[in-house]
This record gives structure tokens, sequence and C-alpha cells, in this order.
């Protein structure tokens, strides 16, 4: 399971983005493939971050701050497909801000909490 998805990316990107960073084979249209195999590169790094204070993969819904590191790293990994060495500043600073939140997760500096139905207590007795 990914931690992001096509619909986030070209939120993020636009499609045509998306389009110019992965259409290898000049059809005109978004190759899902490679957005997989980034996408799952993505969910790998997060959790390998994340692991040792995380039960990973994350289940559903994925929280909003790891949609939006997932996001940025994943456009990112994009890019380098095309610009290797090249890679604009603000597409790095991007990278380094998602990789320090993920640290900052890991040292417990940042974190978020489970949505967690209430507990009912059927047998719970009233103090009067």
């Amino acid at each position: 399971m990914a931690y992001t998805n096509l619909a986030n990316l070209i939120k993020a990107v636009s499609e045509d983005r998306l389009i110019e960073l992965t259409d290898d084979n000049d059809t005109g249209v978004v190759d899902t493939d490679v957005i997989d195999d980034v996408l799952d590169q993505v969910e790998e790094l997060i959790s390998g971050k994340i692991s040792g204070r995380y039960t990973t993969p994350l289940a559903d819904p994925v929280p909003k701050l790891i949609v939006s590191v997932a996001n940025d790293l994943a456009i990112y990994e994009l890019h380098k497909r095309r610009l290797n060495l090249d890679m604009p500043e603000s597409l790095e600073q991007q990278r380094k801000n998602a990789m320090k939140i993920l640290d900052d997760i890991r040292k417990k500096h940042c974190s978020w909490q489970p949505k967690q139905e209430p507990k009912l207590n059927l047998f719970a007795r009233k103090q009067f």
C-alpha cells in the first residue's frame, strides 16, 4: 500500500508535468508503472525511517503528514529520473524538509495521533 497515489501527485504538480516526468515512450499519458515503482520506493523509505516507532506499513487512513511527505519524496524521485545531477534547489529543499520530518518522527519530536474508536465499556459502574 503506497502512502500517496496518482491523484495526490496530480494535485501537487499537474498531470502534464507527470507526463513529462514518466512518459518514456512518448505515449502522451502518465506511465503508471513508473509512478508505481516510485511510490513503492517512497513507501519503503518512509516505512524504514519510522518503523522503530510505528507499525509499518501504516494502515488506512494514512496520516496527512505522511501523505504530504510521500508526495514531496515522490516528486523528487520523478524529477531525479529526468534531471540526474541538475536538480533544482527547490526540489532539493523539499526532499531535505521531508527527510527532516521523518527524522523528527523517528526521534519523537513530531507525531500524529492515530484516529481511534471510542471504547465503550458496557460493564462500567457509575460512581455516585
